[in-house]
């Protein structure tokens, strides 16, 4: 799946896009997918795309899993996703939604409340506030009763 999505970005890197350094943007997320060492070109690259790389960096583990697929490691990405909420500009928000809502549309079927937890989360970081909350099963259920209190400071119900 990673190296579906490299060549995806890969191919968007060569079109016209409206955001200055997009195309070198998007060049190194399909190398750091690709497990190249980043770091150079990271820094060359203008600060929002710095900050989006490492909010990006640090949600992700790049460990590979028995199975050889990469991992997200749950409490870095709730972790970013408030991080951003509260500090990150609308761009840094914006750009954060839209590769959560990449990841979302790549979930299995069988990933439900991941799923609807993702498309929540992608709500908030772009303005919004999801209308219900969702009914989820455990662990998912707990997560969300953590997030929902620690984005409308109100303690969570029991």
């Amino acid at each position: 799946m990673c190296e579906q999505l490299a060549e995806r970005l890969t191919e968007l890197a060569q079109q016209s896009l409206p955001i200055a350094n997009a195309g070198r943007f998007l060049t190194l997320l399909a190398d750091w997918l690709r497990g190249a060492d980043v770091a150079a070109k990271v820094a060359a690259l203008p600060e929002m795309f710095q900050t989006s790389y490492s909010a990006m960096a640090a949600a992700v583990s790049t460990e590979n899993m028995d199975d050889g697929e990469g991992s997200i490691d749950i409490n870095q990405l709730l972790n970013t996703f408030l991080t951003l909420l509260v500090q990150g500009t609308t761009q840094q928000r914006h750009v954060f939604a839209d590769q959560l809502a990449e990841v979302q549309r790549q979930l299995p079927s069988s990933a439900a409340d991941l799923d609807i937890s993702v498309g929540a989360l992608v709500d908030w970081l772009r303005g919004g506030q999801p209308a219900t909350t969702p009914v989820l099963a455990a662990p998912f259920a707990e997560l969300w009763g953590q997030l929902e209190a620690a984005v409308t400071g109100q303690p969570e119900e029991n």
